[in-house]
């Protein structure tokens, strides 16, 4: 990705930061090829939050290749995911305790969420476009 395209990511993040009222967080943002893609990345997916509550800061990872979508509405995805964190962390403080009950928990909450988040960008890119 050339430098202009990523600071359209930069910008666009920023901004997406700023409407999801999340102005206090310190966000950065890297960009990868295919190949370089962290291992966390799960097969098929082209983006990765790693998000630290208590310090209010994340790094969005995103792939610069559009296989399943956009660079940019890979940033908005990632996003919404974070203003769900405080939802998450709840959840996995209450289900602790639940063993083998509270990981079918999680990940019906994931599977839900994923479903949520997906639907969300999808308008919020679409907005977007009509500016």
């Amino acid at each position: 990705m050339n430098k202009r395209g990523a600071d359209r990511l930069f910008k666009l993040m920023h901004n997406w930061r700023n409407l999801l009222g999340m102005g206090g967080w310190m966000l950065d943002l890297q960009i990868y090829e295919r190949t370089d893609l962290p291992p966390e990345v799960h097969a098929g997916h082209i983006g990765l939050l790693k998000a630290e509550g208590r310090q209010a800061s994340a790094i969005i990872h995103v792939a610069e290749f559009a296989a399943n979508g956009t660079p940019a509405g890979t940033v908005i995805h990632e996003l919404v995911h974070l203003v769900l964190t405080d939802m998450r962390i709840t959840l996995l403080q209450a289900t602790a305790e639940l063993g083998t009950a509270g990981q079918a928990i999680n990940q019906r909450y994931d599977d839900a969420e994923e479903r949520a988040v997906n639907r969300i960008t999808t308008a919020l890119i679409k907005l977007d476009e009509r500016e």
